[in-house]
């Protein structure tokens, strides 16, 4: 996404690890130089940030990371297969009994 603000150009970018991604809304706040400069200096000294406003926010409402099936499909067709074969060797034995 990019962002252009009294004619100087900027780029925005939103980035969290995948596990870390929950669903929910995140505030995504906006600095100016200044302003910014002024966070990662609070941020540093461990200074609280609230004081310092953003020039401003939006809300990005994530569904969440998707972490894949619970069960991969190899293991299912693995399973699948010994449910098959075992079915039909059970035929087979009840068929020659």
């Amino acid at each position: 996404m990019q962002l252009s603000l009294s004619h100087s150009p900027g780029q925005v970018s939103w980035s969290l690890e995948h596990k870390n991604a929950r669903s929910g809304t995140y505030e995504v706040k906006f600095f100016d130089e200044e302003s910014y400069s002024l966070l990662r200096k609070a941020q540093r000294n461990n200074e609280d940030i609230s004081a310092i406003k953003p020039l401003f926010t939006v809300n990005v409402d994530h569904r969440g990371a998707w972490n894949g099936p619970w069960v991969s499909t190899e293991v299912l067709a693995g399973l699948i297969g010994i449910l098959l074969y075992y079915t039909a060797y059970t035929a087979k034995s009840n068929i020659q009994a």
